[in-house]
Protein backbone atom coordinates (compact mmCIF):
# COMPACT_ATOMS: atom_id res chain seq x y z
CA UNK A 1 0.00 0.00 0.00
CA UNK A 2 2.43 2.41 1.19
CA UNK A 3 4.30 1.56 -2.79
CA UNK A 4 1.36 2.47 -4.27
CA UNK A 5 0.94 6.21 -2.14
CA UNK A 6 4.12 7.03 -3.22
CA UNK A 7 3.59 6.00 -6.83
CA UNK A 8 0.78 8.30 -6.59
CA UNK A 9 3.28 11.02 -5.73
CA UNK A 10 5.56 10.48 -8.56
CA UNK A 11 2.82 10.55 -10.74
CA UNK A 12 1.55 14.40 -9.32
CA UNK A 13 5.10 15.32 -9.60
CA UNK A 14 5.59 14.12 -12.70
CA UNK A 15 2.36 15.79 -14.34
CA UNK A 16 3.42 19.18 -12.14
CA UNK A 17 6.58 19.21 -13.53
CA UNK A 18 4.98 18.50 -17.31
CA UNK A 19 2.24 21.43 -16.74
CA UNK A 20 5.13 23.87 -15.45
CA UNK A 21 7.19 23.33 -18.40
CA UNK A 22 4.29 24.00 -20.89
CA UNK A 23 3.33 26.93 -18.82
CA UNK A 24 6.63 28.28 -18.60
CA UNK A 25 6.39 28.20 -22.69
CA UNK A 26 2.86 29.91 -23.29
CA UNK A 27 1.51 26.39 -23.60
CA UNK A 28 -2.10 26.14 -22.43
CA UNK A 29 -4.12 23.17 -23.00
CA UNK A 30 -7.59 24.47 -23.88
CA UNK A 31 -10.05 21.17 -23.22
CA UNK A 32 -11.94 20.62 -20.23
CA UNK A 33 -10.18 17.49 -18.54
CA UNK A 34 -6.43 17.12 -18.65
CA UNK A 35 -5.16 13.82 -18.26
CA UNK A 36 -7.39 12.52 -21.02
CA UNK A 37 -7.06 10.84 -24.40
CA UNK A 38 -8.06 14.21 -25.64
CA UNK A 39 -5.53 16.18 -23.51
CA UNK A 40 -2.80 13.35 -24.83
CA UNK A 41 -3.51 14.29 -27.88
CA UNK A 42 -3.24 17.78 -27.65
CA UNK A 43 0.59 16.84 -26.63
CA UNK A 44 1.37 15.59 -29.85
CA UNK A 45 0.08 19.17 -31.55
CA UNK A 46 2.22 20.97 -29.47
CA UNK A 47 5.17 21.96 -31.77
CA UNK A 48 8.50 23.78 -31.02
CA UNK A 49 11.34 26.35 -32.54
CA UNK A 50 13.61 24.04 -30.68
CA UNK A 51 14.10 20.30 -31.00
CA UNK A 52 15.49 20.32 -27.33
CA UNK A 53 12.24 21.47 -26.16
CA UNK A 54 10.56 18.94 -28.50
CA UNK A 55 12.93 16.18 -26.98
CA UNK A 56 12.07 17.50 -23.28
CA UNK A 57 8.28 17.73 -23.87
CA UNK A 58 8.52 13.83 -24.66
CA UNK A 59 10.62 12.86 -21.78
CA UNK A 60 7.76 14.47 -19.40
CA UNK A 61 4.97 13.33 -21.28
CA UNK A 62 6.96 9.63 -20.88
CA UNK A 63 7.45 9.90 -17.48
CA UNK A 64 3.55 11.03 -17.05
CA UNK A 65 2.66 7.59 -19.43
CA UNK A 66 5.44 5.31 -17.08
CA UNK A 67 3.70 6.06 -13.84
CA UNK A 68 0.21 5.82 -14.86
CA UNK A 69 1.16 2.23 -16.31
CA UNK A 70 2.96 1.42 -13.15
CA UNK A 71 -0.33 2.64 -11.11
CA UNK A 72 -2.05 0.59 -12.98
CA UNK A 73 -0.17 -2.71 -12.38
CA UNK A 74 -0.06 -1.85 -8.82
CA UNK A 75 -3.98 -1.72 -8.66
CA UNK A 76 -4.02 -4.84 -10.74
CA UNK A 77 -1.45 -6.85 -7.87
CA UNK A 78 -3.21 -4.75 -5.00
CA UNK A 79 -6.71 -6.21 -6.02
CA UNK A 80 -5.03 -9.85 -7.14
CA UNK A 81 -3.47 -9.67 -3.46
CA UNK A 82 -6.85 -8.91 -1.99
CA UNK A 83 -8.51 -11.83 -3.29
CA UNK A 84 -6.03 -14.26 -2.84
CA UNK A 85 -5.76 -13.15 0.62
CA UNK A 86 -7.70 -15.50 3.86
CA UNK A 87 -8.94 -11.63 5.00
CA UNK A 88 -10.66 -11.10 1.82
CA UNK A 89 -14.25 -10.74 3.76
CA UNK A 90 -12.96 -8.40 5.80
CA UNK A 91 -11.12 -6.55 2.91
CA UNK A 92 -14.75 -6.27 1.20
CA UNK A 93 -16.11 -5.10 3.97
CA UNK A 94 -13.83 -2.09 4.08
CA UNK A 95 -14.06 -1.05 0.39
CA UNK A 96 -18.12 -1.13 0.66
CA UNK A 97 -17.75 1.93 3.28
Amino acid sequence: MLARCESLLLQTQARQRLNAFLLRHGKRFGGKSKWTQAHFRWFETVKWDCPAQQIVLQEYIDAVTQMQKRNKALDTQIELAGKESTSRTLIQDDMAL
